[in-house]
């Protein structure tokens, strides 16, 4: 009986476990017709598979398992949050005077209302039935290691697996990797970068920390083949988090080191299989102008390198982290002080002095800053100030970005900029027109409410998680919402809630009646603990 029990708790616990596979692995590999109808394509396999995992969920509730009273069952205040957040964006969608684009999307990138429904359900459900890994962790590496391989293959310039045949010149130059456009690549790269850093540093042998760098490595090769800036706030937010957090003593401070290492070894990779961008009309940003040179990156390498040696062997006492610790916070804040003034001296007084590549950063243009998000964000804002106060309040429905300009600003956005622009290319704002005030206020508290909850549990994983979100909501500021990567986001919100349990028991069985009773007093101790971890959360 007791055996049959078992049996039952550990295939639940597989299918919860490997179920996550689903959202991590299989939904951004998705590829039904290479690049083509690609994004709709990921949506309905995103849909499928919280349908799936749901399913599954409910069928072991009714079903009542034996572990149905280890799951949390009560509402939290991220759940609530998160409720709060799903019935504003309800509210924007019937009071949207685009009512069939707000629901499905279709007038954007998909991330409408129907798409958030099913993102909010994906968190529910992981959230209470999730079984967050270490075998679903590698597995996830693996497919981390494999999505920049592809990535910078064909940032070389080479299409092993066909996916630009058929496509337009444009497509070639600014989709990468299997998940697409650049800005969506960069997205993925701001959730699975600081998930290996963060894994890196709490590596129980040798033999897993080599290889979470070994994925850190790859994403940040990755990161430069993506040619953008917004990758590099989501890894600067990781850097700094990881060096307060983790960097406290020497082994915390080495890791950090080596992963520094991992970031001018990524760049180096790069800048040594780095095509002529030129010919393909492509300007490089900021960053891979200052790093993609190979004497640099391997100057830098070798400066570190010298750097972990010395840390290696010299003695290090509590003093030493501390005087580090408050080096680096004064030097950071100098650095942000010194970026904010220039920019505010270049921008409003002194415009007309040639800065040359800086000019890109430092000097708001109202038309060409920022890849012309300058333009985007300053009509956006005039549009927002016009909306009556409800529409303030509840926004005028998700994806409906592209029909307020082209009301408004149509002509001018052609004339002015060459494009038509579908998305704020900033999160935050996106979310204020769409969903409005409230809806903007729950997604950020539905948002911090996960992160804070999360780094108060004792799991790596869950942390790992946090942080990645830490990182997406760093580079939202410049990113655009779609319904690949932004899901995405919402599956590792509800990892930060997940339990995080070994997949399977790892003990010997005997065959004496006497070890048979044993076993049975450590799996009620396990669902002992574990219940206790849900009270916990709740």
């Amino acid at each position: 009986m007791k055996t049959k029990k078992r049996a039952k708790i550990a295939s639940s616990h597989v299918f919860a476990a490997f179920s996550l596979l689903l959202f991590l692995v299989l939904d951004p590999y998705f590829l039904p017709n290479r690049y083509f109808k690609m994004t709709i394509g990921k949506m309905f396999f995103f849909y499928g598979a919280t349908f799936i995992f749901s399913l599954g969920c409910l069928i072991a509730l009714l079903t009542k398992k034996p572990e149905r009273k280890l799951q949390r069952t009560k509402l939290n205040l991220t759940d609530l949050f998160g409720a709060l957040f799903f019935i504003s964006a309800i509210v924007s969608c019937v009071l949207s005077p685009y009512r069939l684009e707000a629901l499905s999307g279709n007038s954007g990138r998909y991330m409408g209302l129907l798409t958030l429904l099913f993102a909010w359900v994906a968190f529910f459900f992981i959230a209470r039935f999730g079984r967050f890994t270490p075998t679903v962790a590698t597995v996830f590496g693996i497919s981390i290691i494999g999505m920049n391989v592809v990535a910078l293959l064909q940032y070389r310039g080479y299409d092993p697996f066909g996916l630009y045949v058929g496509t337009q010149p444009f497509v070639r130059t600014n989709f990468m990797s299997l998940v697409g456009n650049k800005d969506v690549y960069y997205s993925y790269l701001a959730l699975s970068a600081p998930f290996a850093m963060y894994m890196a540093y709490d590596a129980a042998t040798l033999k897993e920390k080599i290889f979470w760098h070994a994925v850190e490595l790859s994403c940040f090769a990755g990161s430069f083949a993506c040619n953008s800036d917004g990758v590099f706030l989501a890894l600067l937010a990781a850097f700094l988090l990881l060096f307060f957090v983790k960097a406290k003593d020497k082994a915390g401070l080495l890791c950090f080191v080596l992963s520094v290492m991992m970031f001018f070894g990524g760049a180096l990779l790069a800048a040594l299989i780095k095509p002529d961008l030129s010919q393909f009309g492509i300007i490089e940003n900021i960053v891979t102008r200052l790093f993609l040179k190979p004497v640099i990156c391997f100057g830098a390498l070798a400066f570190v390198a010298v750097i972990y040696v010395l840390l290696w062997k010299l003695r290090l006492s509590p003093v030493f982290f501390k005087a580090l610790r408050i080096a680096v916070a004064c030097l950071a804040g100098i650095c942000f002080v010194g970026v904010l003034g220039a920019f505010i001296w270049f921008t409003f007084f002194d415009t007309t002095k040639d800065i040359g590549e800086l000019s890109d950063l430092l000097r708001f243009d109202s038309l060409s800053w920022g890849n012309k998000r300058a333009y985007i964000w300053s009509r956006l804002y005039g549009i927002f100030k016009e909306l009556p106060l409800i529409r303030m309040l509840f926004g005028s429905g998700e994806e409906t970005i592209v029909l307020l300009m082209e009301n408004r600003y149509g002509d001018e956005m052609v004339r002015l900029t060459n494009m038509v622009f579908d998305n704020a290319h900033n999160e935050f704002l996106h979310y204020l027109l769409t969903i409005g005030i409230v809806g903007l206020i729950a997604y950020l508290l539905f948002c911090v409410s996960a992160i804070r909850s999360a780094w108060r549990r004792s799991g790596r994983l869950c942390k790992a998680a946090a942080l990645c979100c830490i990182c997406y909501l760093a580079q939202s500021c410049v990113n655009i919402s779609q319904s690949i990567t932004t899901p995405l986001f919402f599956v590792f919100l509800a990892l930060t809630q997940a339990n995080e349990t070994p997949l399977l028991n790892k003990k010997v069985r005997t065959e004496t009646p006497e070890a048979e009773e044993t076993e049975g007093v450590e799996t009620e101790q396990t669902e002992i603990e574990a219940a206790q971890t849900a009270a916990e959360i709740n």
